[in-house]
């Protein structure tokens, strides 16, 4: 994962809109904080890029706790791209970070009103 300082802002659902493994050498990784003040669950649901679900990870973070998944080591094929949607019980933030050869770049999570 990744550390970061963040606004006390976020969501119950957070959306990544690019994650990838190994595809044409971007892979990705993402971090994201419980900024409710209590504790959380959640689910990291990951879409392929026609929208079907491909696999979703549970989670629970404490009041301020921050967790980082990379998508190099999660289960979905190598070469796969797709969007990661953050489910959770209380508010959170996320960013995700891309590396590619030569180049490394981040973007923040959108967190959606649903």
């Amino acid at each position: 994962g990744y550390n970061f300082n963040a606004s006390n802002y976020g969501g119950r659902w957070v959306y990544l809109p690019y994650a990838a493994r190994n595809a044409d050498g971007r892979s990705t990784g993402f971090t994201l904080r419980n900024v409710s003040g209590g504790n959380i669950s959640g689910n990291a649901h990951y879409y392929d890029q026609d929208g079907t679900l491909r696999i979703s990870y549970p989670f629970t973070l404490a009041s301020a706790q921050v967790m980082g998944r990379a998508q190099v080591s999660d289960m979905v094929p190598v070469g796969w791209v797709g969007s990661i949607l953050l489910e959770a019980s209380g508010p959170i933030l996320a960013i995700m970070r891309e590396d590619a050869p030569n180049r490394t770049a981040g973007y923040n999570g959108l967190a959606l009103a649903l």
